[in-house]
């Protein structure tokens, strides 16, 4: 059982750590080792409400309910990048091929939005957190985008089916 007594997003299993929120209300994050259950590290947060991580290269990611998408080492924890990306932030995020692909709500200050938008797909390097490209869509993100064969694919609460090239975002 978790401190806070909140709801957690599923965790996700690393290399030899489980990794996993301290709980939607919480500011925590924690990774257990897999075979003993004992504490590895943990977070504490500027935001609250971590989602279910992605991790690829000695990389995890997630985002906060409210507003941040964070990337750590995930051997020790530590810190590498963060964006603040807007408030709420639903989904969870995904990396493929070196890129974290996530979904935020836009503002007025992104940019023109065309109509009908009102959230953007971001790709991210997943070592600087540097931007590579961002698209607009209808909404928010449902669960996390997929990442397969050069593409990501992002359901959105729409009812959309969007599809980008992971390298170009087209």
């Amino acid at each position: 059982t978790m401190p806070s007594g909140a709801p957690v997003a599923t965790p996700a299993i690393y290399r030899d750590r489980v990794l996993v929120s301290g709980g939607f209300r919480s500011k925590q994050f924690y990774a257990f080792a897999v075979e003993t259950g004992d504490p590895v590290w943990g977070l504490q947060l500027d935001d609250d409400g971590p989602s279910t991580p992605a991790c690829e290269d000695e990389v995890c990611v997630w985002n906060t309910e409210s507003c941040t998408v964070f990337a750590v080492d995930a051997k020790t924890g530590k810190q590498l990048w963060a964006w603040w990306l807007g408030d709420p932030l639903m989904s969870a995020p995904s990396i493929a091929g070196g890129r974290v692909f996530t979904s935020y709500p836009a503002q007025a200050t992104d940019g023109e939005m065309p109509p009908g938008a009102t959230h953007a797909l971001i790709a991210l390097d997943l070592h600087s957190g540097a931007i590579e490209w961002q698209k607009w869509i209808d909404a928010d993100v449902m669960s996390a985008p997929v990442a397969i064969d050069g593409f990501i694919y992002a359901a959105t609460f729409a009812g959309t089916i969007y599809q980008f090239d992971q390298k170009s975002g087209e």
